[in-house]
């Protein structure tokens, strides 16, 4: 039993002294820019529909719509982060 936790621990070690700082900055790039674009268009038009319309309730609705439809295509987002930073 001994044996295999070693064995883990050893694999756990050689993954993260494998990582260059080249591939951790374009991590953190491309995570700050698909947050930025998760979160920036929702807000947006949340602030516009209440200071326009004086709704709230509205502007959280169709907030939170257009924040949840950009979420459906986070996967697709990312991917198209990826290939701009490579």
């Amino acid at each position: 039993m001994s044996q295999q936790i070693l064995q883990n621990r050893v694999y756990f070690k050689d993954r993260y002294n494998s990582l260059t700082p080249e591939f951790l900055v374009k991590g953190a790039w491309i995570s700050t820019a698909l947050a930025l674009v998760l979160t920036v268009p929702g807000l947006m038009i949340f602030i516009g529909i209440y200071y326009s319309f004086g709704s709230m309730i509205l502007g959280a609705l169709i907030g939170f719509s257009m924040h949840f439809a950009t979420l459906a295509f986070a996967s697709r987002i990312s991917s198209a982060l990826e290939s701009l930073f490579d």
